[in-house]
């Protein structure tokens, strides 16, 4: 058995949208200087997880969600189980575990609140939006359907998706089958509410071959269509150059709108910092040897590292996005109205140990922080695989006896 982690292809690479930069469309331009900056100290609000006698057990938290009502409710990754905690962190139940029947979920790693009442969750085996009410009431699913023409032996699988204002965005890879072996496509899509495909933004070959020495090289692997988010009435933001602060915001058509952009100085990464990107690329394999892999690691971080929507406002992260204030972590984050025009530079500090815990950012000023969850992941990782790290290790920071909690947090200011 072989695991590709990106996919396996060494075609002529699709556009099918093009760099609007050439276009005329409006540019917003701001300066280096943001208007305003602000640092934000954050409090606890509870924690969950470490008490004995909990009628929950986590296994690895990876996402959280709030509803209109101040529910949260917490995916857990490892067991295929939406936990509901009360406003104030009080266990109220399981609205969802694993299976393949009405409601239920398998190999899920995203989800959102679809509407005020509804959760939808990216189910990976079968793969289809598994949807149920706030109280687990199985509705019915929705199966992802592209435009593509592959042939039969083709399976398209959504890894990230959004739904804001009756529009939704998916990410994902068209992954094909033929004689033994296994390639795919990265693509970015606009759907229908029934999940089907109205336009694709870009789709194009990715991954390595497994079966031959590999060269990681981060420039030319740069994806640009990667990074992304929806904003309202279906306008999406795309972070499509590596070394510029550069933002195109298309309609839900694919219509260029506008262009996001702002002076940006790069700076070189230090020898740790290039150490730390090659640590960066993980791969694994099962029932076969790891092939020799080299890396060609540039000199210059991605300017943008991320970005979502909160609070009806664009947030941006660069790559220097984290540094230590006052023993606490300081994570910053460049506002945005939904125009383009930069409003503040934002920063919160909140105590997280990097690399190590997981900071999910919610509207209203509210962050959840998942403690050791590198632990959790690495614990619920099974020993028939075979991975290897950038630097052929990974650092030592995973602690067997670790405690996964999850704590929320809320802006003192």
């Amino acid at each position: 058995m072989m695991r590709i982690t990106l996919g396996l292809m060494s075609l002529a690479i699709a556009h099918l949208v093009g760099s609007i930069c050439a276009a005329e469309v409006p540019i917003i331009d701001n300066p280096l200087d943001p208007p305003l900056q602000r640092t934000i100290e954050m409090e606890e609000v509870w924690r969950i997880g470490d008490n004995e006698g909990e009628d929950f057990l986590f296994g690895v938290i990876g996402q959280v969600v709030q509803d209109g009502q101040g529910c949260f409710y917490l995916l857990d990754t490892q067991q295929s189980e939406i936990f509901k905690f009360s406003p104030d962190g009080k266990y109220l139940k399981s609205v969802s575990r694993k299976g393949e029947g009405p409601g239920e979920i398998n190999m899920c790693y995203s989800f959102l609140l679809w509407d005020q009442n509804t959760i939808a969750c990216k189910n990976g085996f079968p793969n289809r939006i598994v949807m149920f009410d706030l109280d687990g009431t199985p509705l019915d699913s929705l199966v992802p359907t592209t435009l593509s023409d592959f042939g039969e032996n083709h399976r398209p699988s959504l890894y990230n998706f959004a739904h804001r204002d009756g529009f939704m965005v998916g990410s994902g890879a068209h992954h094909l089958y033929k004689e033994g072996e296994q390639s795919q496509f990265f693509f970015l899509s606009a759907f229908d509410e029934q999940a089907n495909e109205v336009f694709c933004f870009d789709q194009r070959p990715t991954g390595y071959n497994f079966r031959k020495p590999i060269t990681v090289d981060e420039e030319a692997d740069f994806m640009p269509y990667s990074r992304w988010t929806l904003g309202k009435g279906g306008e999406v933001y795309v972070a499509t150059r590596r070394a510029e602060y550069f933002i195109e915001v298309f309609d839900f058509e694919g219509n260029p709108k506008r262009i996001i952009q702002r002076e940006w100085p790069l700076e070189k990464r230090t020898k740790d910092e290039i150490k730390e990107a090659k640590n960066g690329y993980t791969f694994s394999v099962s029932g076969m040897e790891m092939p020799d892999i080299s890396y060609r690691i540039s000199e210059f971080p991605k300017v943008i590292r991320r970005m979502f929507w909160l609070d009806n406002q664009l947030w941006v992260q660069t790559s220097k996005y984290a540094s230590i204030v006052n023993d606490h972590q300081a994570y910053s984050f460049d506002i945005f109205d939904g125009k383009g025009n930069l409003l503040e530079k934002r920063t919160f500090l909140i105590p997280a140990v990097p690399k190590e815990d997981q900071i999910q950012w919610l509207d209203g000023g509210l962050a959840v922080v998942v403690t050791n969850v590198r632990s959790a992941q690495k614990a619920a990782t099974s020993n028939e695989w075979e991975v290897q790290h950038g630097e052929g290790d990974e650092e030592a920071l995973d602690d067997e006896d670790a405690v996964l909690e999850v704590v929320l947090y809320k802006s003192l200011n």
